[in-house]
């Protein structure tokens, strides 16, 4: 009969378990159960490790295993790595086993050192580094900062900015707002509320003029008295309150002026009965309650006439109008006398004669 080698014996007792203990290897007569099958543990191996070991087995006495499954950590080897860990070629994601901070970084999204924390919404492809979360494709349009985290200023004109700290408005600002990050409101005495900083003067001007009753290049200057609207930067009244006039509308309007009313020029919009004038300031003619305003020379036209006042000859008084342009610029009606019926000629006529 042919004999095993030496050493081909030696190997197979160090891989098949003993007889007595199918756990121990290496089993003698002296020595029972010198060592465990991976996976044993105990005096006679017969008590599974603890948690999930790799290959490599647990402590004989305490069961601890040596290294910990990939996946898994701590002491015992029970907890799973954090979830957001990137997994190895092999498919598991490795961890460190005391903190359980993950060995081969983050998955796309995640950062921290057990890639706990989502990347900013803010980051292009929602991708940062695993270590510090700073978007390595920069910023989404909208948002500032190294970690995209901050939205860039409301009062950005399409909401673009600086990707640093600071946030400017790289195209200006939109309408209503001001400064750097467009994050100062305009004064609401602007018109339209539309401004722009001046560093010169080092505040905001109003770029279409004040609001009705402010002038100054910020419009935070009130008009003067009697003043409802005035220039931004002359600071003369554009309009008036009712009854004054001038640059500062300081100056009254004539009594004489009908409603005393009158325009910047202190010219009346109409008179009151009996006066004509720019300002009114001079009486009709004698034969006339009324006359055009116009009519610089104070008579009444025969056509023009509205009311006679004298009446010589003991006949009733009449009151008539033979024009329909109360406003005759020219202080005459002759187109209005062309135009009349011959019969109210013949009457405008005779009222004529009555009234002399």
């Amino acid at each position: 009969m042919k004999m095993m080698p030496t050493s081909l014996f030696l190997l197979l007792v160090f891989i098949c378990p003993s007889s007595a203990d199918s756990n121990c290897l290496w089993a003698t007569e002296e020595t029972p159960c010198p060592e465990c099958v991976s996976g044993w543990y105990g005096s006679r191996c017969d008590n599974s490790c603890i948690g999930f070991c790799d290959n490599g087995g647990c402590h004989r006495d305490s069961g601890q295993c040596l290294q910990c499954q990939g996946g898994y950590f701590t002491s015992n080897c029970t907890t799973k790595c954090p979830l957001h860990c990137r997994e190895n070629d092999d498919g598991h994601a490795y961890c460190n086993r005391t903190r359980g901070h993950c060995l081969q970084n983050c998955k796309d999204g995640w950062w921290g050192d057990r890639c706990e924390r989502a990347c900013s919404e803010g980051c292009v492809d929602s991708s940062c580094f695993s270590w510090d979360g700073y978007c390595n494709k920069g910023c989404l349009k909208g948002w500032t900062g190294d970690d995209c985290s901050t939205r860039c200023p409301s009062g950005c004109h399409q909401n673009a900015c600086e990707r640093d700290k600071r946030g400017r408005c790289t195209q200006g600002c939109r309408f209503g707002f001001h400064g750097h990050r467009c994050d100062r409101p305009c004064d609401s005495r602007c018109r339209e509320q539309d401004c722009v900083y001046d560093h010169q003067i080092k505040s905001a001007v109003c770029r279409q003029g004040c609001s009705d009753g402010w002038m100054s290049p910020d419009c935070r200057r009130k008009c003067s008295r009697n003043c409802k609207a005035c220039l931004q930067e002359t600071r003369n009244c554009s309009r008036c309150s009712q009854g004054y006039w001038g640059v500062a509308c300081a100056r009254v309007c004539s009594s004489t002026c009908s409603n005393g009313t009158c325009d910047m020029d202190g010219k009346c919009f109409s008179c009151q009965p009996g006066y004509f004038g720019n300002t009114c300031e001079r009486h009709c003619g004698t034969d006339c309650g009324r006359c055009e305003m116009m009519n610089k020379d104070g008579r009444c036209d025969d056509v023009c006439v509205t009311l006679c006042s004298n009446n010589t000859n003991g006949l009733p008084s009449h009151g008539y109008a033979v024009h329909t342009d109360e406003r005759n610029t020219s202080g005459r009606c002759g187109n209005g006398f062309l135009q009349l019926p011959v019969t109210l000629l013949l009457m405008n006529l005779s009222f004529h004669l009555l009234c002399r």
